[in-house]
């Protein structure tokens, strides 16, 4: 009985979010799908994905509009979506269909996985992501297949450790997933961010822990060498925003937490000094959209594109996956997504007016 109260509540709060998909697929778990207040959750999810695809259609989005159709037709079946389906498709020049699909059935949701591996395993990792986000999770064996492919995708993608963010009239940043950081010099190669400048092995590291009355807390701890925070030599120091860090005589960061939305820190880079080629590093709560990545034209992002209409958000999930969320969604590869979705490495995302692209990192040897 708890378990079904507990999905439920994450179906509320996925409605509540405008994570309608996330929502639905919850809600038609089969664990609670005969719930009334799970078939609220449903009923609300699948009107605001059809107003989202007719919205679609408005626009002039009519791809967009039939892949949002096609997803719903796969998971609730009974013709919910057939009329969309046949204005998108009237749109773009088809034929609309003539006969009322059912919901996928457990076969045919396994062999979707099977196509999914299948393409994993060839290399066609974008293409994998594409299918893997049309597989609707109604069973607790399938969720848990869900969730391992989505892990092995992560790995394939490069992106489970540190990487770079590209982002058009924004910069380009250095992310660092995980609770410490030890910066040190680039020719001994022993430090997680290496620098080429006048730094012992493992210099220094930042160290993250969560506390439940404190919050996060970073603290910047001296290893190999020195460490000054406004000018103050000291062997372990508790970070707050605009706090001044000198490790060595030249290299240094400047620490801030620019939003109270995200636990994700930035250390702006001093002296022109760069890490991975890049001018700062974010330091990115892991797992979770409490650790979300800011990008818009808000003096709180992490990222600021001033052009930008919008904002746009990268966290990873439970599953440790990278994802992308956009109010209104946007385009993946030139192909549209509804508000989050699932990044690969080397996809151009253009969403609120921006534009990004998420590339993995290794320190040179």
């Amino acid at each position: 009985m708890f378990d079904r109260f507990i999905r439920i509540a994450r179906a509320e709060k996925a409605l509540r979010e405008q994570r309608f998909e996330d929502a639905l697929q919850q809600a038609l778990d089969p664990v609670v799908a005969s719930a009334r207040r799970a078939a609220t959750v449903r009923d609300a999810a699948v009107a605001a994905l059809l107003a989202r695809g007719r919205q679609r259609l408005a626009d002039g989005d009519a791809a967009g509009a039939r892949a949002l159709a096609r997803r719903l037709q796969a998971w609730v079946g009974g013709g919910v979506a057939l009329k969309l389906l046949a204005a998108a498709d009237s749109a773009l020049g088809r034929m609309p269909p003539v006969a009322v699909r059912p919901p996928l059935d457990a076969a045919g949701r396994r062999a979707m996985l099977d196509e999914v591996d299948r393409l994993v395993h060839g290399g066609d990792l974008s293409q994998a992501q594409r299918r893997l986000a049309d597989v609707p999770a109604t069973s607790l064996l399938l969720r848990t297949r869900i969730h391992d492919m989505k892990r092995e995708l992560a790995r394939a993608q490069g992106l489970e450790g540190p990487f770079l963010l590209r982002v058009d009239e924004g910069g380009e940043f250095l992310v660092v997933r995980g609770e410490s950081v030890a910066f040190g010099n680039l020719r001994q190669a022993r430090a997680d961010v290496p620098i080429l400048a006048n730094l012992a092995g493992r210099h220094a590291a930042v160290r993250r822990s969560m506390s439940f009355h404190g919050g996060m807390q970073d603290v910047v701890v001296a290893e190999e060498g020195e460490v000054r925070v406004a000018g103050a030599s000291t062997p372990r120091h508790a970070l707050a925003h605009g706090d001044r860090v000198q490790l060595g005589p030249a290299f240094g960061f400047v620490y801030e937490r620019p939003s109270p939305r995200s636990l994700t820190a930035r250390l702006a880079l001093l002296g022109g000094f760069q890490a991975g080629g890049a001018d700062a590093v974010l330091l990115m709560k892991d797992r979770g959209r409490d650790g979300r990545i800011l990008v818009g034209p808000s003096p709180e992002a992490h990222v600021r594109v001033a052009s930008a209409t919008g904002e746009v958000e990268l966290h990873a999930g439970v599953d440790g996956q990278i994802r992308v969320a956009a109010r209104g969604g946007g385009r993946i590869d030139g192909v549209p997504f509804d508000d989050e979705h699932p990044l690969a490495a080397g996809q151009f995302v253009e969403a609120a007016g921006v534009t990004l692209r998420l590339m993995p990192w290794r320190p040179a040897p």
